[in-house]
Protein backbone atom coordinates (compact mmCIF):
# COMPACT_ATOMS: atom_id res chain seq x y z
CA UNK A 1 0.00 0.00 0.00
CA UNK A 2 2.80 2.44 0.87
CA UNK A 3 4.21 2.21 -2.64
CA UNK A 4 0.94 3.10 -4.31
CA UNK A 5 0.04 6.57 -5.52
CA UNK A 6 -2.74 7.89 -3.30
CA UNK A 7 -5.51 9.69 -5.15
CA UNK A 8 -8.78 11.37 -4.17
CA UNK A 9 -11.60 12.07 -6.63
CA UNK A 10 -13.56 15.27 -6.13
CA UNK A 11 -17.09 14.86 -7.46
CA UNK A 12 -19.43 11.94 -8.00
CA UNK A 13 -21.17 12.56 -11.31
CA UNK A 14 -21.06 10.70 -14.60
CA UNK A 15 -17.56 11.91 -15.51
CA UNK A 16 -16.18 11.22 -12.03
CA UNK A 17 -17.14 7.57 -12.48
CA UNK A 18 -14.75 7.34 -15.45
CA UNK A 19 -11.88 8.07 -13.07
CA UNK A 20 -13.17 5.66 -10.44
CA UNK A 21 -13.21 2.82 -12.95
CA UNK A 22 -9.74 3.68 -14.27
CA UNK A 23 -8.18 3.82 -10.80
CA UNK A 24 -9.82 0.55 -9.78
CA UNK A 25 -8.61 -1.10 -12.98
CA UNK A 26 -5.05 -0.12 -12.01
CA UNK A 27 -5.36 -0.69 -8.27
CA UNK A 28 -1.89 -2.26 -8.24
CA UNK A 29 -0.51 1.24 -8.93
CA UNK A 30 -3.08 3.66 -7.51
CA UNK A 31 -4.94 3.74 -4.21
CA UNK A 32 -8.30 5.53 -4.42
CA UNK A 33 -8.50 6.93 -0.90
CA UNK A 34 -11.87 8.69 -1.10
CA UNK A 35 -14.50 10.03 -3.45
CA UNK A 36 -15.77 13.45 -2.33
CA UNK A 37 -19.54 13.73 -2.86
CA UNK A 38 -21.92 16.63 -2.39
CA UNK A 39 -24.84 14.63 -0.94
CA UNK A 40 -25.03 11.76 1.54
CA UNK A 41 -27.30 9.86 -0.86
CA UNK A 42 -24.59 10.06 -3.50
CA UNK A 43 -22.01 8.82 -1.00
CA UNK A 44 -24.09 5.71 -0.44
CA UNK A 45 -24.73 5.20 -4.15
CA UNK A 46 -21.05 5.44 -5.14
CA UNK A 47 -19.90 3.34 -2.19
CA UNK A 48 -22.39 0.57 -2.97
CA UNK A 49 -21.68 0.63 -6.69
CA UNK A 50 -17.87 0.56 -6.55
CA UNK A 51 -16.96 -0.48 -3.01
CA UNK A 52 -14.93 2.67 -2.40
CA UNK A 53 -14.80 5.07 0.54
CA UNK A 54 -16.75 8.31 0.21
CA UNK A 55 -16.95 11.53 2.18
CA UNK A 56 -18.69 14.90 2.26
CA UNK A 57 -15.72 16.61 3.91
CA UNK A 58 -13.18 18.30 1.63
CA UNK A 59 -11.06 19.21 4.68
CA UNK A 60 -10.60 15.49 5.31
CA UNK A 61 -9.41 15.13 1.71
CA UNK A 62 -6.84 17.83 2.37
CA UNK A 63 -5.69 16.32 5.67
CA UNK A 64 -4.97 12.99 3.98
CA UNK A 65 -2.35 14.72 1.78
CA UNK A 66 -2.92 12.61 -1.36
CA UNK A 67 -0.29 12.56 -4.07
CA UNK A 68 -2.88 14.28 -6.26
CA UNK A 69 -6.61 14.90 -6.58
CA UNK A 70 -8.85 14.53 -9.62
CA UNK A 71 -11.25 17.45 -9.86
CA UNK A 72 -14.52 16.31 -11.46
CA UNK A 73 -17.01 18.54 -9.65
CA UNK A 74 -19.69 20.48 -11.51
CA UNK A 75 -18.47 23.01 -14.09
CA UNK A 76 -19.24 26.19 -12.08
CA UNK A 77 -17.27 24.85 -9.09
CA UNK A 78 -14.14 23.58 -10.86
CA UNK A 79 -12.10 26.77 -10.45
CA UNK A 80 -12.84 27.16 -6.72
CA UNK A 81 -12.07 23.50 -5.97
CA UNK A 82 -8.90 23.59 -8.08
CA UNK A 83 -7.58 26.61 -6.21
CA UNK A 84 -8.46 25.13 -2.81
CA UNK A 85 -6.11 22.21 -3.38
CA UNK A 86 -3.41 24.01 -5.40
CA UNK A 87 -3.11 26.68 -2.69
CA UNK A 88 -2.49 23.83 -0.26
CA UNK A 89 0.24 22.35 -2.49
CA UNK A 90 -1.80 19.36 -3.67
CA UNK A 91 -1.39 18.60 -7.42
CA UNK A 92 -4.64 18.69 -9.38
CA UNK A 93 -5.83 16.82 -12.46
CA UNK A 94 -8.93 18.66 -13.59
CA UNK A 95 -11.80 17.48 -15.72
CA UNK A 96 -12.45 19.53 -18.87
CA UNK A 97 -15.34 21.92 -19.23
CA UNK A 98 -14.87 24.17 -16.25
CA UNK A 99 -16.57 27.55 -16.33
CA UNK A 100 -13.81 30.13 -15.90
CA UNK A 101 -14.06 33.89 -16.26
CA UNK A 102 -11.18 35.56 -18.10
CA UNK A 103 -9.89 36.91 -14.79
CA UNK A 104 -9.96 33.41 -13.27
CA UNK A 105 -8.05 32.04 -16.25
CA UNK A 106 -5.40 34.71 -15.80
CA UNK A 107 -5.18 34.10 -12.06
CA UNK A 108 -4.86 30.32 -12.43
CA UNK A 109 -2.33 30.57 -15.28
CA UNK A 110 -0.12 32.98 -13.35
CA UNK A 111 -0.51 30.92 -10.18
CA UNK A 112 0.72 27.67 -11.71
CA UNK A 113 3.59 29.49 -13.46
CA UNK A 114 4.70 31.35 -10.34
CA UNK A 115 4.22 28.52 -7.88
CA UNK A 116 5.28 25.83 -10.36
CA UNK A 117 2.16 23.93 -9.36
CA UNK A 118 1.39 20.55 -10.91
CA UNK A 119 -1.91 21.09 -12.70
CA UNK A 120 -3.30 19.26 -15.73
CA UNK A 121 -6.58 19.36 -17.63
CA UNK A 122 -7.64 15.99 -19.04
CA UNK A 123 -8.27 17.01 -22.66
CA UNK A 124 -8.70 13.60 -24.25
CA UNK A 125 -9.82 13.85 -27.88
CA UNK A 126 -6.49 14.70 -29.49
CA UNK A 127 -5.09 11.54 -27.85
CA UNK A 128 -7.51 9.27 -29.70
CA UNK A 129 -5.53 6.96 -32.02
CA UNK A 130 -7.43 8.26 -35.07
CA UNK A 131 -6.52 11.89 -34.32
CA UNK A 132 -2.92 10.95 -33.53
CA UNK A 133 -2.92 9.01 -36.80
CA UNK A 134 -4.08 12.10 -38.69
CA UNK A 135 -1.19 14.07 -37.22
CA UNK A 136 1.33 11.38 -38.19
CA UNK A 137 0.05 11.39 -41.78
CA UNK A 138 0.34 15.18 -41.85
CA UNK A 139 3.83 15.15 -40.33
CA UNK A 140 4.96 12.50 -42.84
CA UNK A 141 4.08 14.96 -45.62
CA UNK A 142 1.40 12.98 -47.44
CA UNK A 143 -0.98 15.93 -47.90
CA UNK A 144 1.54 18.80 -47.82
CA UNK A 145 1.09 21.92 -45.71
CA UNK A 146 -2.32 21.95 -44.08
CA UNK A 147 -4.50 24.80 -45.30
CA UNK A 148 -7.78 24.03 -43.52
CA UNK A 149 -9.45 21.85 -40.93
CA UNK A 150 -13.20 21.26 -40.99
CA UNK A 151 -14.47 19.77 -37.74
CA UNK A 152 -17.83 18.19 -36.97
CA UNK A 153 -16.25 16.07 -34.26
CA UNK A 154 -16.61 17.69 -30.83
CA UNK A 155 -17.68 20.91 -29.14
CA UNK A 156 -16.16 24.12 -27.79
CA UNK A 157 -12.81 23.70 -25.95
CA UNK A 158 -12.39 20.15 -27.33
CA UNK A 159 -12.70 21.46 -30.87
CA UNK A 160 -10.25 24.31 -30.29
CA UNK A 161 -7.71 21.79 -28.99
CA UNK A 162 -8.14 19.52 -32.02
CA UNK A 163 -7.89 22.38 -34.50
CA UNK A 164 -4.75 23.81 -32.86
CA UNK A 165 -3.20 20.33 -32.74
CA UNK A 166 -3.88 19.48 -36.39
CA UNK A 167 -2.79 22.89 -37.68
CA UNK A 168 0.26 23.08 -35.38
CA UNK A 169 -0.80 26.65 -34.67
CA UNK A 170 -2.05 27.82 -31.28
CA UNK A 171 -2.96 31.41 -32.07
CA UNK A 172 -6.02 32.16 -34.20
CA UNK A 173 -6.47 35.78 -35.19
CA UNK A 174 -10.25 36.07 -35.49
CA UNK A 175 -13.52 34.16 -35.17
CA UNK A 176 -16.96 34.47 -36.73
CA UNK A 177 -19.77 32.38 -35.26
CA UNK A 178 -23.46 31.66 -35.50
CA UNK A 179 -25.88 28.98 -34.31
CA UNK A 180 -28.91 27.25 -35.80
CA UNK A 181 -31.68 25.14 -34.29
CA UNK A 182 -33.51 22.13 -35.66
CA UNK A 183 -35.31 19.01 -34.49
CA UNK A 184 -33.91 15.50 -34.49
CA UNK A 185 -35.01 12.08 -33.25
CA UNK A 186 -33.24 11.11 -30.04
CA UNK A 187 -31.58 7.70 -30.44
CA UNK A 188 -29.52 7.22 -27.28
CA UNK A 189 -28.57 8.57 -23.85
CA UNK A 190 -25.94 7.87 -21.20
CA UNK A 191 -28.03 4.88 -20.17
CA UNK A 192 -28.10 3.32 -23.65
CA UNK A 193 -30.08 3.17 -26.91
CA UNK A 194 -33.58 4.65 -27.14
CA UNK A 195 -36.38 3.37 -29.37
CA UNK A 196 -39.38 5.53 -28.51
CA UNK A 197 -38.82 7.93 -31.41
CA UNK A 198 -38.83 11.07 -29.26
CA UNK A 199 -38.12 14.23 -31.25
CA UNK A 200 -35.98 16.79 -29.44
CA UNK A 201 -34.64 20.27 -30.28
CA UNK A 202 -30.95 20.43 -31.19
CA UNK A 203 -28.53 23.34 -31.46
CA UNK A 204 -25.75 23.50 -34.03
CA UNK A 205 -22.80 25.77 -33.26
CA UNK A 206 -20.84 27.00 -36.26
CA UNK A 207 -17.68 29.07 -36.41
CA UNK A 208 -14.90 30.09 -38.75
CA UNK A 209 -11.48 30.47 -37.15
CA UNK A 210 -8.74 32.32 -39.02
CA UNK A 211 -5.04 31.62 -38.50
CA UNK A 212 -1.96 33.19 -40.06
CA UNK A 213 -1.59 30.61 -42.85
CA UNK A 214 -4.74 28.52 -42.55
CA UNK A 215 -8.41 28.44 -41.64
CA UNK A 216 -10.66 26.17 -39.59
CA UNK A 217 -14.40 25.67 -39.70
CA UNK A 218 -16.52 24.03 -37.04
CA UNK A 219 -20.11 22.80 -37.17
CA UNK A 220 -21.29 20.64 -34.29
CA UNK A 221 -24.78 19.51 -33.32
CA UNK A 222 -25.14 19.16 -29.56
CA UNK A 223 -26.76 15.71 -29.78
CA UNK A 224 -24.04 14.23 -31.99
CA UNK A 225 -22.07 12.56 -29.19
CA UNK A 226 -24.93 10.14 -28.59
CA UNK A 227 -26.70 9.95 -31.91
CA UNK A 228 -26.78 6.98 -34.25
CA UNK A 229 -28.18 9.14 -37.09
CA UNK A 230 -25.83 12.13 -36.91
CA UNK A 231 -22.22 11.74 -38.02
CA UNK A 232 -19.11 13.14 -36.37
CA UNK A 233 -16.30 13.80 -38.81
CA UNK A 234 -13.07 15.65 -39.56
CA UNK A 235 -11.84 16.86 -42.93
CA UNK A 236 -8.25 18.09 -43.31
CA UNK A 237 -7.14 19.80 -46.53
CA UNK A 238 -3.50 20.15 -47.54
CA UNK A 239 -1.69 21.59 -50.54
CA UNK A 240 -1.14 18.10 -51.95
CA UNK A 241 -3.94 16.05 -50.50
CA UNK A 242 -6.91 15.50 -48.26
CA UNK A 243 -7.79 13.47 -45.17
CA UNK A 244 -11.53 12.83 -45.04
CA UNK A 245 -12.41 10.70 -42.02
CA UNK A 246 -10.94 7.30 -42.95
CA UNK A 247 -9.84 8.17 -46.49
CA UNK A 248 -6.56 9.80 -47.55
CA UNK A 249 -6.14 11.29 -51.03
CA UNK A 250 -2.68 12.54 -51.96
CA UNK A 251 -0.36 13.18 -54.87
CA UNK A 252 2.65 10.89 -55.16
CA UNK A 253 6.09 12.00 -56.40
CA UNK A 254 4.78 11.83 -59.99
CA UNK A 255 1.76 13.95 -59.05
CA UNK A 256 -0.54 10.97 -59.57
CA UNK A 257 -3.50 10.87 -57.16
CA UNK A 258 -3.42 7.97 -54.70
CA UNK A 259 -6.33 6.93 -52.48
CA UNK A 260 -5.68 4.94 -49.31
CA UNK A 261 -7.74 3.95 -46.27
CA UNK A 262 -7.07 4.49 -42.58
CA UNK A 263 -8.08 1.55 -40.40
CA UNK A 264 -8.95 1.51 -36.71
CA UNK A 265 -8.84 -1.85 -34.95
CA UNK A 266 -8.90 -2.25 -31.16
CA UNK A 267 -8.01 1.43 -30.71
CA UNK A 268 -4.96 1.10 -32.98
CA UNK A 269 -4.62 3.26 -36.09
CA UNK A 270 -3.19 1.64 -39.26
CA UNK A 271 -2.19 3.29 -42.53
CA UNK A 272 -0.44 1.55 -45.43
CA UNK A 273 -0.22 -1.57 -43.24
CA UNK A 274 1.78 0.27 -40.57
CA UNK A 275 0.78 1.17 -37.02
CA UNK A 276 0.54 4.95 -36.69
CA UNK A 277 -0.77 5.16 -33.13
CA UNK A 278 -2.42 3.10 -30.44
CA UNK A 279 -3.92 3.47 -26.98
CA UNK A 280 -1.99 1.22 -24.65
CA UNK A 281 -4.71 1.31 -21.97
CA UNK A 282 -7.53 0.06 -24.21
CA UNK A 283 -6.80 -3.63 -23.66
CA UNK A 284 -7.58 -3.18 -19.96
CA UNK A 285 -10.34 -0.54 -20.01
CA UNK A 286 -12.18 -1.48 -23.24
CA UNK A 287 -13.48 2.07 -23.60
CA UNK A 288 -12.21 4.66 -26.09
CA UNK A 289 -12.95 7.57 -23.77
CA UNK A 290 -11.69 6.03 -20.53
CA UNK A 291 -8.55 4.61 -22.10
CA UNK A 292 -7.75 8.06 -23.48
CA UNK A 293 -8.36 9.76 -20.10
CA UNK A 294 -6.14 7.14 -18.44
CA UNK A 295 -3.17 8.79 -20.16
CA UNK A 296 -3.59 11.77 -17.84
CA UNK A 297 -3.77 9.72 -14.66
CA UNK A 298 -0.47 8.10 -15.53
CA UNK A 299 0.91 11.45 -16.71
CA UNK A 300 0.10 12.91 -13.27
CA UNK A 301 2.21 10.14 -11.77
CA UNK A 302 5.04 11.16 -14.11
CA UNK A 303 4.62 14.87 -13.36
CA UNK A 304 4.77 14.48 -9.58
CA UNK A 305 8.07 12.68 -10.19
CA UNK A 306 9.49 15.45 -12.38
CA UNK A 307 7.97 14.50 -15.73
CA UNK A 308 6.48 16.69 -18.48
CA UNK A 309 2.73 17.19 -19.16
CA UNK A 310 1.39 15.51 -22.29
CA UNK A 311 -0.74 18.64 -22.80
CA UNK A 312 0.57 21.96 -21.55
CA UNK A 313 -1.95 23.28 -18.96
CA UNK A 314 -1.59 26.76 -20.45
CA UNK A 315 -2.72 25.38 -23.81
CA UNK A 316 -5.70 23.76 -22.09
CA UNK A 317 -6.60 27.05 -20.37
CA UNK A 318 -6.22 28.80 -23.71
CA UNK A 319 -8.85 26.42 -25.14
CA UNK A 320 -11.22 27.67 -22.43
CA UNK A 321 -10.23 31.27 -23.22
CA UNK A 322 -11.15 30.69 -26.87
CA UNK A 323 -14.46 29.16 -25.76
CA UNK A 324 -15.22 32.35 -23.84
CA UNK A 325 -14.56 34.33 -27.01
CA UNK A 326 -16.76 31.93 -28.99
CA UNK A 327 -19.61 32.59 -26.57
CA UNK A 328 -19.17 36.33 -27.12
CA UNK A 329 -19.14 35.78 -30.88
CA UNK A 330 -22.40 33.84 -30.63
CA UNK A 331 -23.95 36.88 -28.94
CA UNK A 332 -22.92 38.93 -32.00
CA UNK A 333 -23.60 36.43 -34.76
CA UNK A 334 -21.89 36.76 -38.15
CA UNK A 335 -19.58 39.50 -36.88
CA UNK A 336 -15.86 38.71 -36.96
CA UNK A 337 -14.19 39.19 -33.58
CA UNK A 338 -10.46 39.79 -33.26
CA UNK A 339 -8.69 37.36 -30.95
CA UNK A 340 -5.91 38.82 -28.82
CA UNK A 341 -3.29 36.61 -27.22
CA UNK A 342 -3.72 36.97 -23.44
CA UNK A 343 -0.62 38.10 -21.53
CA UNK A 344 -0.49 34.88 -19.54
CA UNK A 345 -0.27 32.91 -22.81
CA UNK A 346 2.09 35.28 -24.64
CA UNK A 347 5.17 33.29 -23.65
CA UNK A 348 3.76 30.22 -25.42
CA UNK A 349 3.27 32.23 -28.61
CA UNK A 350 6.83 33.55 -28.47
CA UNK A 351 8.11 30.01 -27.93
CA UNK A 352 6.30 28.82 -31.07
CA UNK A 353 7.60 31.64 -33.21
Amino acid sequence: MDNKTRVIILGSGFRAEFYIRILLAYSNIFSLEYVLCHRSEKCMEISNKYGVKTTLDKELCLELKPHFVINAVSKPNIFEMTMFFLENNIPVLSETGGIYSDSQLEFLANFIKTRKSIFLIAEQYFLYPLIQGYKKIIDLGFIGDVTSVNSLYCHDYHSFCLIKFLLSDSNPSSILAYSTKSNVTKTSSREGLLFDGEIVPAKRTNFILNFRDSIATHSFLDVSYRSTIRKRSINIEGLRGLIDNLEVRYLDHKNITQVEKIEIRDETCYFLDKVLSENKYFSTLKSEEESSIANYIFNMLECINGGIPIYDPLDALHDVYLTNILNKALENENVAIKIDVPNWYQKNKEKEE
